[in-house]
């Protein structure tokens, strides 16, 4: 199950997908117009000024990168590529990479739960757990649907490790932009130096608040990136895509845009946080546009009969029923959110 489910009840406030609250540049915008004046020749299947221009924002080869209808379609061509006989998901984790897994005939999962007492923080602990049956492993930096972000140190003792017992692994970074790490986005994708079977999956659909058009790119060596390309179909990025991505690229490793996106996120993750804690709320710490909080049961039910949507995470593997995922949005919006809950637990 995924957030954004507007189409099954009636939503008029989501807060279930975590998008960028702030506007996005108007460029972005005029690239739509362009992208649908393109549509009537095929798009590029080798998605040329695409990816060179997203070469030159990384410091990285063409060969290196490629974009897909999404992040994940690019998980399951990279799953897919791979043939994993044995994976390991960090649990709760987003369901996308268990999705992926499952249309291989023959993988195992092994499992690694987070703990509660430890705010479900991705600790130094996970490298010590890595045994060497272990094909791929997948995790996100910031984590969802928590919201921390990993530490450098850790991330880097468990490529380390990953590394030495030869396990592939996919560091999905979608909300890292629009994290307390935002100027850290390049350095990351630098890892792809020196680790060779690490694969760095993100989006731009998040940031740039266009979870209509789907947008998302990996970044890896050239030979992973052929075998993810050889997984896809020949046309797997529209012209409307190309064109759209193209422009989101001049501000996806911005360092202004970043911070002014950044500092919106902060702000009304701060309110939330104080107006939920007063409402008895317990939340986990978090560093990115979405908030893990833990609070009565069927809080979702109440909500929508306001039409107000919530992700409920209890459907999450390491989660449990009365937990929550709240997304950060204009302020406008947080404090109607805030007003309803009032109104919900005051039972008005």
């Amino acid at each position: 199950m995924h957030g954004g489910d507007i189409y099954s009840q009636e939503v008029n406030m989501d807060f279930s997908v975590n998008l960028n609250p702030c506007k996005i540049p108007d460029s972005i915008r005029e690239s739509m117009k362009e992208g649908l004046s393109k549509c009537n020749a095929y798009p590029d299947i080798r998605q040329r000024s695409l990816l060179n221009k997203m070469a030159r924002a990384l410091h990285c080869k063409e060969e290196q990168l490629i974009c897909g209808n999404g992040a994940s379609e690019l998980i399951m061509a990279y799953v897919r590529s791979l043939l994993p006989q044995c994976a390991l998901l960090i649990r709760p984790c987003f369901s996308g990479y268990e999705h992926a897994l499952g249309s291989l005939k023959d993988c195992r999962i092994k499992e690694i739960f987070l703990e509660e007492k430890e705010n479900f923080r991705v600790t130094d602990k996970i490298a010590g757990l890595l045994t060497e049956d272990i094909d791929v492993m997948f995790l996100t930096d910031p984590w969802n649907p928590v919201g921390h972000n990993i530490e450098p140190k850790v991330l880097e003792r468990i490529l380390k490790r990953a590394e030495e017992l030869d396990i592939a692994v996919l560091l999905d970074i979608s909300f890292l932009g629009m994290s307390e790490k935002y100027e850290t986005i390049t350095e990351i994708t630098h890892l792809i130096k020196r680790f060779k079977k690490l694969c760095i999956i993100g989006s731009f659909t998040k940031l740039f608040s266009l979870p209509g058009i789907r947008m998302g790119y990996a970044l890896s060596d050239s030979e992973t990136i052929g075998n993810i390309r050889n997984n896809l179909p020949e046309w797997n990025l529209g012209s409307l895509e190309q064109t759209v991505m193209e422009a989101c690229t001049e501000y996806a490793w911005d360092r202004e845009f970043l911070q002014n996106s950044y500092k919106e996120i902060e702000k009304g993750r701060k309110y939330l946080k104080n107006a939920l804690t007063d409402l008895g709320f317990e939340l986990f710490p978090s560093d990115t546009s979405f908030l893990l909080i833990k609070g009565e049961e069927n809080l979702c039910p109440k909500l929508l009969e306001r039409k107000i949507l919530i992700r409920d995470c209890g459907d999450y593997n390491g989660l449990c029923n009365g937990m929550y995922r709240i997304a950060v949005k204009d302020m406008e919006s947080n404090e109607t959110l805030i007003r309803n809950l009032k109104e919900v637990l005051n039972g008005d």
